[in-house]
Formats: C-alpha cells, sequence, structure tokens
C-alpha cells in the first residue's frame, strides 16, 4: 500500500486477508479500477456503487464532450 507515488492517486479497496491493494481511482482523471470480481460477491447488488461509479462517469464525459 505504500508503494502509490502518485499523490493523484488513491486507494480505495484492500483486501482484508492479505492487507494488497485491489482498487484503486484517480483525483483527476475519470478512472478506477477494482482487481477482483465485485459480481461474484455474497450479495445482489454488493458491487451496484462501481456500475453506478461508471455509468455517472460516462455522463459526465458526453456531457462535456457537447459544445
Amino acid at each position: 500500500m505504500g508503494s502509490i507515488k502518485d499523490k493523484n492517486v488513491v486507494l480505495t479497496h484492500v483486501n482484508l486477508y492479505d492487507k494488497t491493494t485491489e482498487g484503486l481511482r484517480h483525483k483527476q482523471l475519470p478512472l478506477f479500477c477494482v482487481q477482483y470480481h465485485p459480481e461474484a460477491g455474497p450479495g445482489p447488488h454488493d458491487a451496484g456503487y462501481l456500475f453506478g461509479r461508471f455509468t455517472e462517469m460516462m455522463r459526465k464525459f458526453r456531457k462535456g464532450r457537447r459544445k
């Protein structure tokens, strides 16, 4: 976790078992990632916020492209 040097990268998900990084987001660029299968979670809506975040990023990008 301490190996991330870029101040614009934020750690968002940490594995509870071995403390490895499982998710990041960028403060200025419209990008984020997870390194696991969120759809494999025990609940049917556990990853819903990730898909919501992604669709919101697409809306903002599309709106910004129209001038």
